[in-house]
């Protein structure tokens, strides 16, 4: 099963890790790809929050 996540939220990278773990925290997940811009270069935070 594939799972669409969306929130709006300002372009940086604090925003958009603190919308992640908002939409992602609770759902059983094997695998996360976000997309690849400079906005997610929190992912380690987001990995250590999920």
């Amino acid at each position: 099963m594939r799972l669409l996540a969306a929130r709006r939220c300002h372009h940086d990278s604090g925003s958009v890790s603190k919308a992640e773990v908002g939409l992602l925290q609770g759902r059983p997940l094997k695998t996360l790809t976000p997309d690849r811009g400079k906005q997610f270069a929190g992912h380690t935070g987001l990995t250590d929050a999920l």
